[in-house]
């Protein structure tokens, strides 16, 4: 029986090598836009690296250990630095890196009932909602939804571009 936390790491899995492939040959296009009130794809990806600030393995990793009381939470950022506007895709690939193996740690160390049982307080700020998400709903909505909803917004921009 595959349990929760086995199809999560399967997700984390999937996730990379969906992105290896999306930002395989971008190096040249990685500012590029369609117009103006699209994202590019160094927009894209450090949106979801830094979606929730420090990166969500960090946030499900404190949320299991008990270590955050808080989540907060502003969406629709860019998450841009002149540091990070100056990469090149190999360097890209390292911050991705980064969130990945840190996910994978995170569920690897738990269990499908500490997913729900441990809870953090999800403070949207531009909503200025607060409500109790488990390890559980941060991961299968903060990680593998919104990680896949951007994973498609890339394959449009790719399509876009001319890139397949």
């Amino acid at each position: 029986m595959t349990t929760q936390r086995d199809s999560f790491l399967q997700d984390t899995q999937g996730i990379r090598s969906e992105l290896d492939r999306l930002l395989e040959g971008l190096e040249s296009h990685l500012d590029s836009k369609p117009n103006d009130e699209e994202w590019s794809a160094r927009e894209i990806i450090y949106h979801m690296v830094e979606t929730p600030e420090e990166g969500i393995h960090t946030a499900v990793g404190r949320t299991l250990e008990g270590s955050i009381q808080e989540l907060p939470v502003t969406a629709n950022l860019t998450n841009l630095t002149p540091e990070r506007q100056g990469k090149g895709l190999a360097d890209i690939r390292m911050d991705v890196e980064a969130v990945l193996p840190g996910m994978e740690r995170a569920l690897t160390s738990t269990t499908d009932a500490e997913l729900e049982e441990k809870k953090v307080v999800f403070h949207s700020i531009l909503r200025d909602v607060r409500e109790d998400r488990s390890a559980h709903q941060l991961t299968a909505g903060y990680f593998v939804r919104h990680w896949r909803d951007h994973i498609g917004q890339l394959a449009t921009l790719r399509e876009t571009l001319g890139l397949g």
